[in-house]
């Protein structure tokens, strides 16, 4: 019994180890791009462009930066709700392939604009799974769109 309680108590405080490391890196994720959101609309605050294109370009870059802050934050968000225990997740039996074809074809285009080539290369196979289909989205979203950064 007492090996099992100090189990429990080194696995509690790898746990809360794991915890301050997250924060640390989201804090750290989030403060360079937000010190790029800064700098670029204090340069367009002061007129500090040659051109409107330059400032257009550094407004692109902030909004960039914008949106990557708000997916780390999201991410951060979805996986403290996930630790909680309130949370519901609604399995349902799909394919697999179909589901991944689609979001592929939803990407293709946003990866052509940037240059790059979205190579799929699944089974022909049916993979049936069960799964929670929107946290499965959100996830392979994620990846996509942290391919094309």
């Amino acid at each position: 019994m007492a090996d099992k309680i100090q189990e429990k108590i080194i696995r509690e405080k790898n746990i809360q180890r794991s915890k301050s490391e997250l924060v640390t890196n989201v804090a750290h994720d989030i403060r360079s791009p937000l010190t790029s959101v800064i700098g670029f609309l204090e340069m367009v605050k002061d007129r500090e462009y040659k051109s409107r294109e330059e400032r257009d370009k550094f407004v692109d870059i902030a909004l960039k930066k914008a949106r990557t802050m708000k997916k780390l934050t999201d991410n951060l968000f979805i996986f403290t709700k996930l630790e909680s225990t309130n949370v519901k997740l609604n399995f349902s039996t799909i394919c697999l392939n179909d589901l991944i074809y689609q979001v592929v074809d939803e990407f293709l285009v946003i990866f052509e604009e940037n240059n790059l080539k979205l190579i799929d290369s699944i089974i022909l196979e049916n993979l049936m799974v069960r799964i929670d289909v929107d946290m499965f989205l959100r996830a392979l979203n994620n990846l996509l769109y942290n391919a094309l950064e």
